[in-house]
């Protein structure tokens, strides 16, 4: 027995050959999964650079804020009210001709759960105003629970409709 996916009219019509009681027809899943809503975002792991046409960006590491972060953040480990500090820091670079955009930061663990960070955590946000090709170091701020374990970072640009946003696993 053979088994064809359809995915264009070029495969019905090369397969029409093939006698009628030996095709079996699979569907596509539909629907596609991610839903209907998912965010537009390219996909990379920390440490790799990723090019979404206007901004490249390197996640390069995300773990428990060390008390000089803290410090320096004019923060609180808030361990007292079953919650942490994690601090993410990345690189960015202009790729596009203007820069300025507002960068919004979406956390997952396992479970799909999630905390979104305040705006004011973000440092810079928005972007700076640089010559296309210049870079800059930025670092976030995001309190979650305590037991909260990050499985993937999403970057987006509220103010940027036309790029896509960046999608990080975190192993």
């Amino acid at each position: 027995m053979k088994v064809f996916v359809l995915t264009s009219l070029a495969l019905v019509v090369a397969s029409a050959h093939v006698p009628a009681v030996a095709q079996t027809l699979v569907a596509a899943a539909t629907p596609i999964p991610g839903g209907s809503n998912q965010a537009k975002a390219l996909e990379g792991g920390l440490g790799k650079w990723l090019f979404n046409g206007h901004y490249r960006l390197k996640m390069i590491s995300v773990g428990d804020a060390t008390p000089a972060e803290l410090t320096a953040g004019d923060m609180t480990s808030d361990n007292g009210n079953g919650k942490k500090v994690l601090m993410l820091h990345f690189d960015m670079k202009l790729g596009g001709t203007f820069g300025d955009d507002v960068v919004a930061i979406t956390l997952t663990d396992g479970d799909d759960n999630s905390v979104s960070l305040p705006s004011s955590y973000i440092n810079p946000n928005p972007t700076p105003t640089v010559t296309q090709g210049a870079g800059w170091h930025c670092k976030a701020y995001a309190v979650v629970p305590a037991d909260f374990k990050v499985a993937k970072i999403v970057m987006t640009f509220p103010t940027d409709p036309h790029h896509g946003g960046f999608r990080i696993p975190v192993k």
